[in-house]
This record gives structure tokens, C-alpha cells and sequence, in this order.
């Protein structure tokens, strides 16, 4: 054999070697291979397994997630629609708040003018009770002087009625003087038809005047005529008027120019008056 043909046998059988080297290294990874790989086919199908329970339990919450979906898609419809009524309530609102604003606005002038008047109508009210305050002073003096009066005027009316009484018992009086003058009367005429000059029994000077008051209800007679002038109490006057004869008078009470007395003897119905004649010698 050959130089050549020896290396090239030995060179086969190395390399025959060297795949059965190789043969048995492929093998040993192959089996090595084959354990990981059943192993790891073993792990990914728990993983499937696994994966699977977790893809059911995902497509359940997927289910459940879309059924809250749509109930969620309803509400949001329904929250739109409320949104949209919402919206034309606040375009609503804000027109009313526009409006409302422009009426404020206009509250605001006014209220100012009424705050005007209102300062004025504190200072008139001030005023008013300052003068209230017055009137109240005043009716209570007032009523304080009513009070008086009246308390007078009760006074006054129980005097009244005293000399009412009084004034009675004078009518009284007088109508027995009257009766008695009038007897007298009819003695002196008598004393006259039989001669008798009265003057010379009660010598009286001659005076003249006029009536300067009378009261013909009281019958009170008032005359120009008065102690300077001859005047005495209880002088005898008759009292003319032209031609006519209207009474009689008896002086009561003489002054220095003046004197008052009582008509005695009326003549019918006349009546007294201030400017009638008073005279001692009828002409």
C-alpha cells in the first residue's frame, strides 16, 4: 500500500472518527434537545392551559366590559341628551341673566335715586318729628288749658247756677218791691188827684241825661248821669223817647258820673235803648 493511500486511510478514519464524534456529540445534544424541548413543550402548554382560563376569564370580562359598554354607551346617550337639555338651560339662563343683569342695572339706578329720596324723606321725618314733638308740647299746654278751663267753666257754671238762685230770689224781691212801688204808685196818684205836690214833701233837683246801657231781661238800666250831677240812691227817673213814655227807673248804685238802677214801671211793651231821654221833669 502506498504512502498516499495509507494517509488517505488514515484520514478516513479520522474523519469517520470525527463524525462519530459528531454523531455522538448531535446525538447527546439532540437528546438533550429532545428533554428540553418536551419540557419546554410541557411548560407552554400550562401556559396554554393557563392562557386559555385567561382568555375565557378575559373573554368574560370582555363580555361583561361590553354589556357595561352599552350600558354605559345608554347612559352617555342619555347624559347627552340631558347635557343638550343642560346646555339650552344655561343658553337659557344666561340670557335671563343678561336680562336680569340689565334690570339690576337699572334697580341700581333707581334704588340710588331712591336712596336720594329716602335721605331726603329722613331729613323731612326728622324735621316732621321735631315739629311733632313741638305739637305734642303744645297740645299737652293745650290740653292743660283745656283741662283748666273746663274745671273753670264747671266752677263758672256752679256760680251760674247760684245766681240763677240768686237772680230768682231778686225776681223774687223785685216782683214784691214792684207790688209795693205800684201801691205807691197808686198813693201817689191818689196824693196827686187830692193836690198834693210831691215836690215839695221831697224836693229833687232837676237833672237830664241818657241811657248809656240796658238789659231789658234783667231789666237793669244804666244812665249818664252820676253823683256830680245831683245824682242819689233812690231817685225815681222816667225814661222818654220824642213824645213817648217808656218807663220808670229806681236808682240803685250812683257813681260819680254815672248811675244804674231797675225799671219799676214798664210802659206796655216798649223797650229801653241806649240814647232814651232820662228825666226828673217830664215837660
Amino acid at each position: 500500500m502506498s504512502q498516499v493511500a495509507r494517509v488517505f486511510v488514515v484520514l478516513n478514519m479520522l474523519i469517520a472518527a470525527g463524525f462519530l464524534f459528531a454523531a455522538a456529540t448531535f446525538n447527546a445534544l439532540n437528546n438533550d434537545y429532545m428533554n428540553k424541548w418536551d419540557k419546554e413543550k410541557k411548560g407552554r402548554e400550562a401556559d396554554i392551559t393557563r392562557k386559555d382560563l385567561e382568555i375565557g376569564k378575559r373573554d368574560a370580562d370582555i363580555k361583561r366590559l361590553e354589556s357595561q359598554n352599552r350600558a354605559l354607551e345608554e347612559q352617555r346617550g342619555t347624559l347627552t341628551g340631558a347635557r343638550d337639555a343642560l346646555n339650552q338651560q344655561v343658553e337659557s339662563l344666561t340670557s335671563q341673566m343678561k336680562t336680569k343683569d340689565a334690570e339690576y342695572a337699572k334697580l341700581q339706578t333707581t334704588n340710588t335715586a331712591h336712596a336720594t329720596n329716602v335721605a331726603s324723606l329722613r331729613t323731612d321725618l326728622n324735621s316732621t318729628r321735631d315739629e311733632n314733638t313741638k305739637l305734642a308740647d303744645e297740645a299737652r299746654a293745650k290740653a292743660k288749658e283745656a283741662k283748666d278751663a273746663t274745671e273753670a267753666r264747671d266752677v263758672a257754671a256752679k256760680e251760674i247756677e247760684t245766681l240763677k238762685g240768686t237772680i230768682h230770689e231778686r225776681d223774687k224781691t223785685i216782683n214784691k218791691k214792684l207790688e209795693e212801688i205800684s201801691k205807691l204808685s197808686l198813693q201817689v196818684a191818689y196824693a196827686v188827684s187830692k193836690g198834693i205836690v210831691l215836690e215839695d214833701i221831697t224836693p229833687m233837683k232837676a237833672m237830664s241825661g241818657f241811657v248809656v246801657n240796658a238789659d231789658n231781661s234783667m231789666r237793669l238800666v244804666q244812665v249818664n248821669l252820676g253823683s256830680k250831677d245831683g245824682m242819689k240812691r233812690g231817685y225815681m227817673m222816667d225814661i222818654v223817647r220824642g213824645d213817648g213814655y217808656i218807663a220808670r227807673v229806681r236808682i240803685d248804685t250812683v257813681f260819680e258820673n254815672q248811675s244804674a238802677g231797675l225799671v219799676v214801671i214798664p210802659q206796655g211793651e216798649s223797650k229801653v235803648m241806649v240814647g232814651d231821654r232820662v228825666t226828673n221833669r217830664l215837660q
